[in-house]
């Protein structure tokens, strides 16, 4: 789902950077400098729910797996007299 937040919050920055250069009539390296600009803010404000995403599959997972082991070593435990 991020990505596609970041793609699009990149080309509109990139849009709106690029009309603004062209406008005033800047030089072509600050049309060059749209992208990098437009993939920087798009990253830094995509990151954080990235990051928040992918935290959570993963301690799901990892929960999901602590259960399961305690479960079968629980299981193994009954079998085997003490």
């Amino acid at each position: 789902m991020c990505v596609y937040t970041s793609t699009g919050l990149y080309f509109l920055i990139f849009d709106s950077a690029r009309s603004a250069v062209q406008q005033r009539q800047l030089s072509a390296s600050l049309d060059w400098a749209c992208a990098p600009l437009a993939g920087a803010v798009a990253a830094l404000a995509t990151n954080p729910m990235d990051l928040v995403k992918t935290r959570l599959q993963v301690c799901a997972t990892f929960h999901e797996h602590c259960i399961r082991f305690h479960q079968i070593y629980l299981k193994g435990r009954k079998k085997r007299p003490i």
